[in-house]
């Protein structure tokens, strides 16, 4: 089955197998066992990363434990496996026996987890530092297996191995450690039917406006959406997090995000809070608050230069013209647009007011609402409107300099570009 190739569990396990057969062994029995886990877990380390951004600090000790014990639990599968040739009644027996095992298993497995630090998240590493890091080990090996031939030589490959290791770790953290560039970063991700847009300011900190869909028996858009984008992002805290209203399809995913990150700020954003600053950008709250679950929303303005944001979350007709009432300054280089485009929202005095040249829509693909309303469609390309959606887009990424905005469209890998100034080039 050549697509098992692409599955994590069928990478996870051969190569910790290749590691375990590869490596070294000590004769000592303690030692053995150590080298065994610590011949697994390297071997695996850069699988980890890749697919789930895990790191696992105490992975050696714990598969002192787990190593006999899943050996075990094979064992007497496959002894059950040649058993049923014979006797179905033998069989069942032994893979009875394998049950405790199992459970013991998966007991220790948790206890583990539960330690403080067991696990640590990271950027997925790229291509170039799986490469480097693959190169080191293959380095590190074969400078072991020379050192009583050709001692210099040895020395040379465990030399080279610790610069490649190096050179792997310092790309992969490359995200974490890079210095802030002053540029304004907007990322509208696509979590489905709902809202979660990451702010990051010119000086490298980061706000997160909604979550996404999420919760008990649902896919949660923070844990397997939102999450791994900051990581990969090098972002391992939040600076603030924000909540526009508490609708599932916008606060779902944030308890999954607050178990995971570390949130410094709780920043409510409404107008008594005032803005907040992030560098040279800043996040305005508007009083556009009204009775009802969606028109009591909070909206949001983002300014950076002359790069403006209006996030409108999901206000309808009555938050639109509380909006307009409050005298607040409404007109955005770029519109989320409200309510997923419902045909309740977006109304030609909103756009009026706003005049966006782009339009985000974040909306999920075949949603049973009808969004985005094709009426809303038509007023937005009337108002001049380019339009972006996240159901056939994928996430939406804006950067400005605030003065040249681009979006990049996730799913086609595209970008256009917005000259925000006359003097400026696109």
């Amino acid at each position: 089955r050549p697509a098992d190739l692409l599955d994590p569990g069928f990478q996870l396990s051969f190569a910790a197998t290749a590691g375990i057969v590869l490596a070294p062994m000590p004769r000592s029995r303690v030692a053995a066992a150590v080298a065994v886990s610590a011949a697994a877990q390297l071997a695996v380390l850069p699988i980890g990363l890749a697919h789930f951004n895990q790191l696992s600090t105490i992975g050696v000790l714990a598969n002192l434990a787990v190593v006999p014990l899943a050996g075990l639990a094979t064992v007497l599968g496959l002894f059950a496996v040649v058993a049923g040739l014979v006797s179905a009644t033998l069989a069942t027996w032994l893979f009875a026996a394998a049950w405790p095992i199992l459970i013991l298993l998966r007991g220790v497995v948790a206890a583990a987890a539960a330690v403080p630090g067991a696990l640590i998240h990271l950027p997925a590493p790229s291509l170039v530092a799986i490469g480097c890091y693959t190169a080191a080990l293959a380095s590190g090996l074969t400078g072991w297996r020379l050192r009583a031939l050709d001692p210099r030589a040895a020395r040379r490959l465990g030399g080279l191995a610790g610069a490649l290791i190096l050179v792997s770790a310092l790309v992969t953290l490359w995200p974490v450690l890079r210095p802030p560039d002053g540029r304004l970063r907007v990322s509208v991700l696509d979590v489905g039917q709902g809202d979660a847009i990451v702010l990051e300011g010119p000086d490298g900190r980061t706000v997160l406006v909604d979550a996404g869909p999420g919760g008990p028996y649902r896919l949660d858009a923070g844990e397997r959406v939102i999450a791994p984008f900051l990581w990969n992002r090098g972002i391992l805290r939040l600076d603030a997090a924000l909540v526009t209203h508490d609708d599932v399809d916008h606060a779902g995913g944030m308890g999954a995000i607050r178990r995971l990150f570390a949130v410094r700020e709780s920043w409510e954003g409404v107008v008594g809070d005032g803005p907040l600053a992030l560098g040279g950008a800043v996040i305005t709250p508007l009083a556009a608050s009204v009775g009802g679950r969606n028109d009591a929303a909070r909206v949001l303005r983002v300014d950076f230069g002359l790069a403006s944001i209006l996030l409108a979350s999901d206000i309808e007709r009555a938050g639109e013209r509380a909006l307009l009432a409050s005298g607040a300054s409404l007109r955005a280089t770029v519109l989320k647009v409200p309510h997923h485009g419902s045909r309740t929202s977006s109304g030609p005095d909103l756009l009026d007011g706003v005049r966006p040249s782009l339009a985000l829509v974040s909306v999920g693909a075949r949603n049973p609402y009808g969004h985005p309303d094709p009426g809303v469609l038509a007023r937005l390309a009337d108002a001049g409107a380019d339009i972006y959606r996240t159901d056939r887009d994928g996430a939406l990424l804006l950067e400005t300099d605030g003065r040249v905005l681009s979006i990049t469209r996730w799913a086609s890998r595209t970008t256009a570009r917005y000259c925000l100034d006359a003097d400026s080039r696109c």
